[in-house]
């Protein structure tokens, strides 16, 4: 109502309301002022300073008194509610310390320091009152003195807060009358202003109203006539739009929203049309058919200044609207808007159908002639066959046949025609004579019909037969079933494969005398090759036993002390006996491969150790040469296969060993690629590539025939008898690979291998047991049981003196307690009369071998039935292995002894009586305890259903050596450290190495040029974690001071044998966390002869390691604070 005064008007409703409020507010101020005096008047609190003088006389007055009866002896009160009281007259004091009732207190007169004084006496008295007792007069007078003024004190204070409290409400009192009458005043005048205010409005309103009736009966008119011409427009049933002249939004009705709902959002009354536009462009509603935003819209601006225009636009849902602009009189515009969308379909479908009938009689006409062109190339098909053709329709009709059907009728071909049924075609055929002339032949045609409608009758859709011709001839008719029901059948000739199938007929009665005659021939000729292989076989055992002898008694005499010159005889004595042995295996190897009885045993393994340790090998044969050995090997490679692993790294050995023997100077490298996997299979392929001399073109024909060894003249002088490549060809024929090579004169070779293998999976237990054995090595530096070292009584089944004594002696040396027996016979004796924890049987051995012995003892009762039981023999043909392992043994040890072998066993037969001692009972390993922990060439092989369920060969020890098991370790890449920068560019995982850093002239070599197995260290952190891998690297810090120590004192008391022990430790130590440079000069020390080149090595040795032991310490995994511990000791 405000907006219809006028100024005047405004000003004093104004000026009426403002007084009005400020009254109402003083009114309101004053009323709460009030209602907070009034509320301090009515308010009672325990800080009243009158309630807290009297209970505070009260309290004194009441301790006076139980004082007073506990002096007079009364039995009911004692010194605990003395001091009870006294306590409660303490606890008055602390209300008259703070709050509104010490700011009374200070109000009132005379009585400021009151409170004060009153807690200063109990202060003074309390010591006398703790030690009052009903004797202490004079502690009570004193007492007694010290309180009575306080009795009238506190009665006076009580009185004069009750007249400075009521004194105080007076004053509040008269405060609170005062600020009524101002209430009163304010509210008065408030309503004073508030009635003027609504009166002069009333009149205003009067006189308003008069003038609005005027105005709303003119309004009312001109509504009518508004209403009159919007329900017009609404009810057209196209969309309507009006704008004035300045083309602003006037009115619009439903159907426009219908038609166009998201630009109608933006009709509102004076909103410029192009910015409806606008909005429906913008939100997607508009088909702006590719033009920018700003054209389309200037477009339509231009559109519509024209005096009438009719246009059509595509919305983007699809509809077609039709927009017809027209201007008025006054310069606005009228749209009409209409929806043509089912009419732009219909269009359109007219237009496809157009389309697509022109489309189908163009097909139709194609399809026609597509149609007479089959059927003229089927005609010229059926009948350029060699073979008769007919086809019968569904209803067994004749449809179809060829030239050569139509000759098998001679004269009556005439009469074959399309729709005879087939019973007349048997008729046609045989008045044809195409079939034997029968005695009946209504009885011939029934019969044929009869089939036939068995034929109809099957579900089969082939069917196959022969007969004979009236010619003599015969032909085979293969009957095919159609889709559509139908048959269609072929007549083959075969009278000549007839002729040729009795000759074969009588052929094979003659073949069958031949078989015969070879089978008695194949019986004389296994005859002798088992005569062969036992002549092998004795001939292995025969060389075998003393070489175990002679290698046995030169591993002994190494461990003692020895001059220069017998140091290196022994050498010399142990490598040739070694040459021998690989020349017995490979004669024996060609044996079994020639004679087709070599068989594979397949285990799962792992492919990156094996890769591993062949290059290892490589390394470590080049010696002092300048040669590199490396390995590419994809770590995306699977780890684990199923496949013969010992006949694998046969050919993989001696592909390397070839390669080491004839490269001087230069690179060897070891590449293992994926050629093609299918499923689970992947065929690798191994390529050993060296620098070395080459082999001229007329040796390598020569390469893979047996016994032919020459590569070059001068390459005589390498030893060998021709038949490792042969084997290697062999062993891969048996594997279903094949075997290369590429060599020129003067650049080197490539020899290589493919061969397809399983994929296995998992390596956790493998990685778990390393962890295990790295933690053995570090704290050892030998394998360890987890219990003290334990003495076993050990049976030596032996015939042969030396033998006895190589292995009695080793045993004993090992702390071990020996027992011999010269055949199975006395073996039994000796297990009758005490218990042994271990057993090592010959197998050839006179009154009782050792097979015999070992079935005896299996079949024993009690305890000795299970003594572990390992063969110790020279038969190392694989059916020697199959047949002692048929009798119970536990394992099969080959002579000579590889005493890293049988230590495993040691290792495990300790462990194992260990454990049966804690649990006081005997209890033997089980196959699987030690399969954890001994080299898979001691174990008996695994049954077919063993294979199925095994685990792959991730436990067992190579060689029985934790040196060798640490070098599997070399298997995974890219974790904390980075590869060595020579080597980066290549591709797969290169180890690399330069052989020679063991050559006795190191005085030249530049020690700060040390370089880690980095991929080593990587590989250890990927199995064992970082948090181990620290822990280890603890370990080897403390042992390496140890060894350094050592190594000191005796190169100082130039003690040569501790000098050697201490660097053969150093090797494996170092070795292990990637120093290899610095574990070769040990490995040189270690067999250095000479004293005097021990002492020009040790110091280049000394420094190399401190040097790698100081990269070492660089890595982020060093506990920093142990590391600088350990260095400053």
């Amino acid at each position: 109502m405000i907006k219809h005064l006028s100024i005047r008007a405004r000003l004093v409703s104004l000026t009426l309301l403002l007084l009005f409020v400020g009254l109402l507010t003083l009114t309101v101020i004053t009323a709460l002022r009030y209602e907070r005096v009034e509320q301090r008047l009515n308010q009672v609190t325990t800080e009243n300073a009158v309630w807290s003088a009297a209970q505070t006389e009260l309290e004194l007055s009441r301790f006076l008194t139980t004082l007073d009866g506990y002096m007079l002896g009364f039995e009911s009160v004692g010194k605990a509610d003395v001091l009870l009281r006294f306590d409660l007259l303490w606890s008055r004091m602390e209300l008259f310390k703070s709050g509104t009732l010490k700011r009374e207190i200070a109000e009132i007169e005379g009585h400021d320091d009151l409170v004060a004084r009153l807690e200063q006496v109990l202060v003074d008295v309390e010591a006398d009152l703790r030690l009052l007792d009903r004797t202490s007069l004079q502690a009570f007078e004193r007492i007694r003195a010290a309180f009575d003024p306080f009795t009238n004190q506190l009665r006076d204070l009580t009185l004069d807060s009750l007249k400075w409290d009521i004194d105080q409400r007076l004053e509040i009192q008269d405060q609170m009358t005062s600020m009524l009458n101002q209430m009163g005043w304010f509210s008065g005048l408030a309503i004073v202003s508030l009635c003027s205010l609504l009166g002069f409005l009333f009149y205003y309103e009067i006189r308003t109203n008069r003038l609005l009736r005027q105005t709303l009966e003119a309004q009312e008119t001109v509504v009518a006539a508004r209403r009159r011409l919007s329900d017009a427009v609404e009810n057209i049933n196209e969309g309507f739009l009006l704008c004035d002249h300045d083309d602003n939004v006037v009115m619009w009705n439903s159907k426009m929203e219908q038609i166009c709902p998201v630009s109608a959002q933006a009709l509102k009354h004076g909103v410029p049309y192009i910015e409806v536009l606008r909005y429906g462009a913008v939100n997607n509603e508009f088909d702006l058919d590719g033009r920018p935003l700003d054209d389309w819209l200037d477009y339509r601006r231009v559109a519509r200044k024209k005096m009438a225009a009719t246009y059509e636009m595509k919305l983007t849902d699809g509809r077609w609207i039709r927009v017809s602009d027209r201007h008025t009189e006054d310069g606005g515009i009228v749209s009409i808007r209409s929806d043509i969308t089912e009419m732009k379909r219909r269009e359109g479908e007219l237009e496809d159908a157009r389309t697509k009938l022109s489309h189908q009689a163009r097909e139709l006409a194609r399809m026609a002639e597509e149609a007479d062109a089959a059927r003229d190339v089927l005609d010229d098909a059926v009948n350029s066959l060699d073979e008769s053709l007919v086809m019968f329709d569904a209803t067994d009709r004749l449809q179809l046949f060829n030239r050569r059907f139509r000759d098998l009728y001679g004269d009556l071909a005439h009469r074959l025609r399309h729709g005879i049924t087939y019973e007349e075609v048997i008729r046609l055929a045989v008045d044809a004579g195409i079939y034997p002339p029968p005695d009946d032949v209504e009885a011939l045609i029934a019969d044929r019909m009869k089939k036939r409608r068995a034929a109809l009758m099957s579900k089969e859709v082939h069917f196959r037969h022969q007969e004979p011709t009236g010619d003599g001839r015969w032909i085979q008719i293969s009957t095919q079933r159609t889709r559509a029901g139908g048959m269609v059948s072929v007549f083959t000739d075969i009278t000549e494969a007839k002729r040729r199938t009795l000759e074969i007929q009588s052929a094979n009665e003659r073949l069958e005398v031949q078989a015969t005659q070879l089978k008695a021939l194949a019986e004389e000729a296994q005859a002798a090759s088992k005569a062969k292989s036992e002549f092998l076989s004795m001939i292995s055992h025969e060389i075998r036993t003393p070489m175990n002898a002679i290698l046995g008694f030169a591993s002994l005499l190494s461990d003692s002390e020895l001059t220069t010159d017998q140091r290196r005889f022994i050498a010399e004595i142990q490598q040739s006996g070694h040459r021998l042995l690989g020349l017995i295996s490979d004669t024996i190897d060609y044996s079994e491969l020639d004679a087709g009885g070599m068989k594979l045993e397949t285990n799962p393994f792992n492919l990156h150790r094996m890769a591993r340790q062949s290059v290892r090998l490589a390394q470590d044969a080049v010696g002092s040469r300048e040669v590199r050995v490396e390995l590419k090997l994809d770590p995306e490679l699977p780890k684990v296969y199923f496949g013969d692993l010992k006949r694998l790294t046969q050919v993989l050995t001696h592909l390397m060993s070839n390669a080491t023997k004839f490269t001087q100077k230069g690179r060897i490298i070891l590449s293992i690629e994926e050629v093609e996997t299918h499923g689970p299979r992947h065929k690798l392929r191994f390529t050993v590539h060296d620098s070395g001399s080459g082999i001229p073109l007329d040796i390598q024909k020569t390469l893979f025939r047996p016994f032919e060894r020459k590569r070059q003249d001068r390459d005589i002088t390498q030893p060998g008898v021709g038949l490792g490549l042969v084997i290697c060809k062999r062993l891969l024929d048996l594997m279903g690979g094949e075997i290369g090579f590429e060599s020129t004169v003067g650049y080197g070779s490539s020899f290589w291998f493919e061969v397809t293998l399983e994929q296995s999976e998992g390596t956790e237990l493998e990685e778990m047991a390393l962890l295990e054995n790295v933690n053995a090595d570090l704290n050892n530096n030998e394998p360890a049981l987890n219990s003290e070292p334990i003495s076993l009584h050990v049976l030596v089944v032996e015939d042969t003196t030396a033998s006895q004594l190589v292995i009695k002696t080793a045993l004993e040396k090992r702390g071990h307690m020996v027992t011999t027996a010269r055949d199975g016979q006395e073996a039994l004796e000796a297990i009758e009369r005490r218990d042994f924890d271990l057993i090592l049987m010959d197998m050839q051995m006179p009154t009782m071998d050792g097979m015999t012995a070992t079935r005896k003892i299996r079949a024993l009762r009690g305890p000795q039935a299970r003594i572990p039981i390992y063969a110790l023999s020279a038969q190392v043909m694989d059916s020697d292995k199959k047949a002692a392992f048929s009798t119970g043994l536990n394992g099969y040890l080959t002579k000579p002894i590889i005493w890293e072998e049988l230590d495993a066993v040691l290792r495990v037969t300790s462990r194992n009586v260990a454990r049966a001692a804690e649990d006081h009972a005997f209890t033997q390993a089980t196959p699987q305890d030690e399969s954890d922990q001994l080299p898979p060439e001691i174990l008996p092989p695994l049954t077919e259903e063993g294979k199925e369920n095994a685990e792959p060969d991730v436990f067992a020890l190579p060689n029985g050596d934790w040196h060798a098991e640490l070098e599997r370790l070399e298997a995974i890449v890219n974790g904390h450290l980075n590869m060595s920068s020579d080597e980066e560019g290549e591709a797969g995982v290169p180890m690399t190495g330069v052989a020679g850093s063991n050559d006795h002239d190191h005085k030249g070599e530049d020690a700060s040029g040390v370089e880690l197995d980095l991929q080593s260290l990587e590989d250890m952190v990927e199995a064992v974690g970082e948090d181990v891998f620290s822990g280890l690297l603890d370990t080897f810090f403390s042992n390496a001071e140890d060894l350094f120590e050592q190594f000191d004192s005796a190169l100082h008391a130039q003690d040569w044998d501790q000098v050697r022990k201490t660097a053969h430790r150093f090797a494996g130590l170092l070795s292990q966390f990637g120093a290899h440079m610095a574990a070769r000069q040990a490995s040189t020390i270690e067999v250095e002869p000479n004293t005097d080149t021990i002492n020009d090595l040790a110091s280049d040795f000394l420094q190399c390691a401190r040097k790698s032991v100081s990269e070492l310490k660089k890595l982020p995994y060093v506990n920093r604070e142990l590391t600088e511990a350990a260095s400053s000791t």
